[in-house]
């Protein structure tokens, strides 16, 4: 197993809700992920930056991976940090489940009594799947993770596009990532995934997914003008970590 950087170096981790826009300019200790309700969760800002490398890079699904443990995936997808995250977790086994989370600028129009944690937790779903919606979005995000190598040593910036696929399936573990070029570089590995449509037709959250595109103008503007704000992350071989210095 690689070894991890030992703390975290998020340059931006603008908090949802009351604290939107806010950004922290600090070292944070690398939290390991536990899982199944232990340690910090995802449920609130605080614990969610202090254990996100931890989580994008499938640590918890890594331990629990072996011969006969069940299937199960986890992609994230990042479209502008601040904007919206997604996490889609595909849990196998005679009952196949789709749970799903958005994290993003809070929504007053949906905003109720029912709604009143989301600003904390990201809006959360889940959706039980026929064996055949399963093993089809499975086999789409198994696929690519082993269709290409790893894009190891690049580094992913908070205010772009990009997928990172963690998971155990039949008792292997599953890593990769992949980013779109938002400034009109080669985009074929990123346009080859099929897993991003079948995610989002099975989606139930009620908030469309932010497909990539192109920068505008406006786009270029808005990233310089928040260019010493912006964190990034580093692809290794088998997880990601923070990519300090840049």
């Amino acid at each position: 197993m690689s070894t991890r950087p030992a703390s975290i170096g998020i340059k931006r981790f603008a908090l949802i809700g009351a604290v939107a826009g806010t950004a922290a300019l600090a070292a944070l200790g690398g939290c390991a992920y536990q899982g199944n309700g232990q340690g910090p969760g995802l449920d609130n800002p605080i614990s969610r930056r202090s254990v996100w490398m931890s989580y994008l890079s499938g640590d918890d699904l890594r331990r629990a991976c072996h011969a006969g443990a069940p299937d199960r995936l986890r992609l994230v997808y990042n479209a502008h940090w601040n904007d919206q995250v997604r996490v889609y977790e595909l849990d196998g086994g005679a009952a196949p489940l789709l749970r799903q989370r958005v994290i993003g600028p809070m929504d007053l129009g949906h905003f109720s009594l029912s709604t009143a944690a989301e600003p904390l937790t990201g809006r959360l779903a889940q959706r039980p799947l026929s064996a055949a919606q399963y093993q089809a979005a499975a086999a789409a995000a198994a696929g690519a993770a082993q269709a290409s190598p790893v894009p190891v040593d690049s580094t992913f910036a908070s205010d772009s596009f990009y997928w990172v696929l963690s998971g155990c399936q039949q008792g292997r573990f599953l890593f990769n990532a992949w980013q779109y070029n938002a400034m009109g570089g080669d985009n074929s590995r990123y346009n080859a995934l099929t897993f991003p449509a079948r995610l989002a037709a099975l989606d139930t959250t009620g908030i469309p997914l932010a497909w990539p595109h192109p920068m505008s103008g406006f786009d270029v503007a808005n990233q310089l003008q928040d260019r010493q704000l912006r964190w990034y992350l580093r692809v290794y071989a088998d997880h990601v970590g923070p990519a300090d210095g840049i």
